[in-house]
């Protein structure tokens, strides 16, 4: 259990004489391993995850669905709109539970009846679809410091991208940043900073470090950003380590950005990561990638070619920035937030291999290194 939310569920659910199953990525669904796939085999009520899990989960049901355009997928569009537009108003849909979201409910077992996302941001696309054809789904923000303790959405809050409200035992504020201040519109923004009983009394043999990071008068600095809306909700903009700045002076939020763009059909495991040069304005997109995708991606845009060699054609690389740019204009996004070169690779990126973290978080030190040249590369062209 190397992390932190994983760790406190576990014991709490212990506690109440739960029974717990562990899963893994490679493992979670029929469609990865057989005979039968982790959520198959458990049938859990409660299914507790990061926000990776949770995409792959989205992204493996979108891949089975019917082709855009054809009567089968408008009829599940149809229903994924009224099914999201009853939700917000309290209510249930019945008739569209059974007829139409009921295979990809079996799919995660058929018991589930809350999901609890935590560990970083959940892009709202994936709250939205997980609501609507699964079940509840919970969003959580805290730290392995505040032993998993910040914010939590409460029960029937549909609101997409935020990390819900403060529990009682613990009180929050914003300090001001370089860019990130309390007095910032729409919503006031700043470092997210907390205080209460259950915060850690500080790390191992490191006093220095422990200073810094609580301060005279008991807060603890996150070191994420965020905003807080008229509801008391909490919205992270990303860490203040994980925020690059560009020649413009504009940061760029680099893990919302990544969950976004992860979603998209070219990305394998959710493995996309942002690039940011500050000497440049705009970004580029380090992918991985397959086969299967990259393939089917081509026949959807009319693109010839064998893999791998297609994955450097010009034509296929514009392409895929432009898929990627509207994808990331559909979430919202600024305009120096799009991508504007991207970089496929096939190799794999895992937890035993150094790529990725325990908590399948992009080891980005190690990726620069790794791609250096590929990197370099991609702001070569204005």
């Amino acid at each position: 259990m190397a992390h932190i939310l994983e760790f406190g569920v576990v014991n709490i659910v212990l506690g109440h004489g739960v029974l717990v199953g562990f899963g893994g990525p490679r493992t979670l669904t029929d469609i990865t391993a057989r005979p039968h796939g982790d959520l198959t085999e458990y049938k859990p009520s409660l299914m507790v995850g990061v926000p990776r899990i949770f995409d792959t989960v989205r992204r493996g049901v979108e891949s089975k669905l019917p082709p855009p355009g054809s009567l089968k997928r408008k009829i599940f569009d149809q229903a994924f709109e009224s099914r999201l537009a009853a939700l917000r108003e309290g209510k249930d849909t019945p008739f569209y539970n059974e007829k139409v979201f009921s295979k990809p409910r079996e799919a995660l077992g058929g018991n589930i009846r809350l999901f609890l996302s935590g560990g970083g941001p959940l892009s709202a696309a994936t709250q939205n679809f997980m609501n609507v054809v699964f079940g509840l789904m919970v969003v959580g923000w805290g730290l392995t410091e505040t032993v998993c303790i910040g914010t939590i959405s409460r029960w029937g809050d549909l609101e997409a991208g935020v990390t819900g409200q403060v529990l009682v035992a613990e009180e929050l504020k914003l300090v001001d940043t370089e860019d990130y201040k309390h007095t910032n519109k729409p919503l006031p923004e700043g470092e997210l900073c907390l205080r209460g009983p259950f915060l850690f009394k500080g790390y191992y043999k490191q006093d220095a470090l422990t200073k810094e990071a609580i301060d005279k008068d008991g807060w603890f600095h996150t070191g994420d950003v965020g905003s807080i809306d008229a509801q008391g909700r909490v919205r992270l903009v990303g860490r203040i380590k994980a925020l690059a700045k560009n020649v413009l002076g504009e940061y760029v939020a680099l893990e919302m950005l990544e969950s976004i763009y992860s979603t998209h059909l070219l990305v394998l495991n959710n493995c996309a990561c942002v690039l940011v040069n500050p000497e440049k304005s705009y970004i580029t997109l380090l992918v991985l990638t397959d086969e299967s995708r990259a393939m089917k991606f081509a026949a959807e845009n009319q693109l010839s070619g064998k893999f791998p060699a297609i994955l450097k054609d010009e034509k296929f690389i514009q392409a895929a920035v432009k898929s990627l740019g509207e994808l990331a204009t559909k979430a919202g996004r600024k305009h120096f937030e799009l991508v504007k070169n991207v970089c496929f690779t096939c190799d794999e990126w895992t937890p035993e291999n150094g790529m990725l973290t325990a908590a399948m978080k992009l080891k980005r030190s190690v990726i620069n290194q790794k791609y250096a040249k590929e990197i370099e590369q991609l702001f070569v062209a204005e």
